[in-house]
């Protein structure tokens, strides 16, 4: 299952980098894909400190103005997120649990091994 299957609608691909902010609009074309709008925007050496966002306002203006420059008229975004803000681990669960069983075991595993209050991350969890 890949992130290009079909019936996905059609979203705004945002890179937030230290650097700057990359915009990119993909549409399909035949087989593949092609990029139909794009928009590149520098941020300010004290937007991201330390791999951290320092500045959050400078971070959404420089957003706004990428995608202001790439025209797009897209609705949904997909940004991704560095590796290092995330936190992956496989658990073993006995067989026949009901999905609300099996949510609130992913719950006490996620309080005891992620180091931030759980009302402050995202979790995700797949069988």
């Amino acid at each position: 299952m890949g992130i290009f299957r079909r019936g996905i609608p059609q979203a705004l691909g945002i890179d937030i980098g230290s650097a700057g902010v990359k915009v990119l609009e993909l549409s399909t074309a035949g087989k593949g894909f092609k990029a139909t709008r794009a928009g590149v925007e520098p941020l300010p050496k004290n937007a991201i400190v330390e791999h951290r966002i320092n500045d959050l306002r400078l971070i959404s203006e420089a957003v706004r103005r990428a995608v202001d420059y790439s025209r797009s008229s897209r609705k949904k975004v997909v940004v991704s997120v560095p590796q290092t803000h995330v936190i992956t681990r496989t658990i073993n669960l006995p067989a026949g649990l009901t999905e609300r069983e099996i949510e609130e075991q992913v719950m006490i595993e996620a309080a005891q091994q992620i180091p931030h209050p759980l009302d402050e991350v995202n979790l995700d969890f797949e069988v």
